[in-house]
Parts: structure tokens; C-alpha cells; sequence
């Protein structure tokens, strides 16, 4: 069970990494990025805290949407804090 949770952990952190890197201007890979947004929201909907599968709707959102679109420097902010936050919780 803790080995699937650092796993889970760990992509939270790659997608905050990945949105680290666009708010710096630099572009990651369309591939990653699409990986690491599909899996954030096939995370939102497993069976777990409220508040945790809203934290990985919103920033897959923000992920999969930046794939075509420029979203706002606030979206992308905060989507950033929250997975990181939450992906060195997960190491804890």
C-alpha cells in the first residue's frame, strides 16, 4: 500500500515539475504532459478523499488543456502548489 502511494506521489510530482517548467516559458513534451494529465484525472475519480480528487481534476485540467491553449499564470500557479504539495505529503 505505501509503495502505491509514493508511486502515486511521485507522478503528482512529475506533473508538478512539468508545470514548473511552463511557468518558466519552457515547453515539455506534448506526450508527457498528455500522459501525466490523463493519469492525474483517471487519479481524481479513484474512491479516496473529496478534497485530493478535486486538487487532481483540476490540475489534469489545467494540464491537458495547456496542451493546445495558453492558460492563465494563476491556474497554472496554483495547480503547481497544490501538486507538489501534496506529492511531498505523499512521500511523508
Amino acid at each position: 500500500m505505501k509503495a502505491l502511494l509514493k508511486f502515486l506521489g511521485s507522478i503528482d510530482l512529475l506533473a508538478g515539475v512539468l508545470l514548473v517548467l511552463m511557468l518558466f516559458g519552457i515547453t515539455p513534451l506534448t506526450s508527457l504532459v498528455a500522459f501525466a494529465g490523463a493519469t492525474l484525472l483517471v487519479k481524481a475519480f479513484f474512491p479516496s478523499f473529496c478534497v485530493v480528487g478535486l486538487i487532481d481534476l483540476f490540475a489534469g485540467l489545467v494540464l491537458l488543456i495547456s496542451i493546445h491553449f495558453t492558460v492563465p499564470f494563476s491556474f497554472v500557479s496554483l495547480a503547481t502548489l497544490m501538486l507538489i504539495a501534496k506529492g511531498f505529503l505523499s512521500f511523508l
